[in-house]
């Protein structure tokens, strides 16, 4: 089985102090999200992105080769809020 996570830029890491050696650009918020650098674009993230949601609909069932997974991911739009924190408050 194969998982695929956003790179996140967590305030206080080392890659954080590092951000600009790498040009790391990032969605904001309390878990941003790294969606450009040096080595790849926005573009890129959403292909990257579109990946990660195919390897999550495929999970136990993936696809045998890297065509079959591209071509599934570029029909899909990835649920981005599923890498949103998740907090449940006591009534």
């Amino acid at each position: 089985m194969i998982k695929a996570f956003p790179l996140l830029l967590l305030r206080g890491t080392a890659l954080d102090r590092d951000r600009d050696t790498w040009s790391l650009r990032d969605s904001g918020g309390t878990m941003p999200m790294v969606l450009r650098s040096s080595t790849f674009d926005v573009d890129d993230w959403r292909d990257m992105a579109r990946l990660s949601e195919a390897l999550r609909v495929t999970e136990g069932r993936h696809p045998k080769d890297l065509r079959e997974l591209r071509r599934l991911a570029a029909t899909l739009e990835p649920d981005l809020l599923r890498w949103a924190p998740r907090t449940e408050y006591a009534a």
